[in-house]
């Protein structure tokens, strides 16, 4: 079997992470490499949702076998994951500020004609 790269974008609070890793590692690998960046010395889960529900990732399983996406998918965007406490239900994710409105002289709008 041949070992590709899955790329995951993971959520803490405001922090978010960018990180490459090859699919037949396990869920395990991945969880050490987000607890070390991340600093965090508590026991948590990595979590993902691809429909409507949570779905906590089991340590033993191996990236590959958690259909992130699709065999033969040639390129897909980050997978996003999450890190679920014990006890929490939703993820402790503080959505990102927004930019602020483009100044007037900057906008690229064309002049009204009466």
């Amino acid at each position: 079997m041949v070992s590709r790269d899955v790329s995951f974008e993971i959520w803490y609070k405001k922090k978010h992470l960018f990180y490459t890793i090859k699919d037949q590692k396990n869920v395990a690998a991945l969880r050490r490499v987000v607890a070390d960046l991340f600093k965090i010395q508590d026991v948590f889960q990595l979590a993902w949702k691809p429909v409507e529900k949570w779905i906590k990732l089991d340590d033993k399983r191996k990236l590959s076998s958690c259909e992130f996406q699709p065999e033969g998918t040639k390129f897909s965007p980050p997978i996003q994951l999450f890190l679920l406490f014990p006890g929490q239900l939703e993820p402790d994710v503080e959505p990102l500020s927004q930019p602020p409105p483009i100044p007037e002289v900057m906008r690229n709008e064309e002049p009204q004609q009466e």
